[in-house]
């Protein structure tokens, strides 16, 4: 008789272990469902609060301020070096007959148009369009002679 409440005690042990065991089961599969919702909305709401975060900064009148100049900055040094290729072209192809005279004239156009750019504060459009109506009146000149 001892022996059967042993056995009876010890298989429902073991049935009660394995009832146990799959409650876990599902309970940890479902923990790890709801864990995983939480995970993927925090993950949604730090990307939000990082995109506005951004959009805030950058729409700060400093940072738009920096980046105009940056702007400002690149347009000057791509005006510096198309200026400079023709300088370099000029320089590398001089003439030697009649047109010598206007090429000089060219020359010494677009080196002051290269040292006024290179020492003010004047922005590359404005230095660009000097440039273009200083060449127009000089073809004008040229042609009226």
């Amino acid at each position: 008789m001892n022996i059967d409440i042993y056995l009876a005690i010890g298989i429902s042990s073991l049935v009660l272990a394995i009832v146990l065991y799959i409650f876990g089961a599902l309970s940890e599969r479902r923990n790890r469902r709801i864990l995983d919702t939480i995970n993927s909305a925090i993950k949604e709401w730090q990307t939000k609060i990082m995109e506005s975060t951004i959009e805030l900064m950058e729409s700060r009148p400093e940072i738009i301020g920096k980046r105009a100049y940056m702007e400002e900055v690149k347009a000057k040094t791509e005006f510096l070096q198309d200026l400079s290729e023709r300088i370099k072209f000029i320089i590398e192809n001089q003439k030697t007959d009649d047109a010598a005279i206007a090429q000089s004239g060219n020359l010494k156009i677009l080196l002051d148009f290269f040292v006024e750019a290179t020492k003010s504060n004047t922005p590359p459009d404005v230095l660009s369009d000097m440039l273009k109506r200083t060449i127009n009146q000089q073809t004008e000149t040229k042609e009226t002679k």
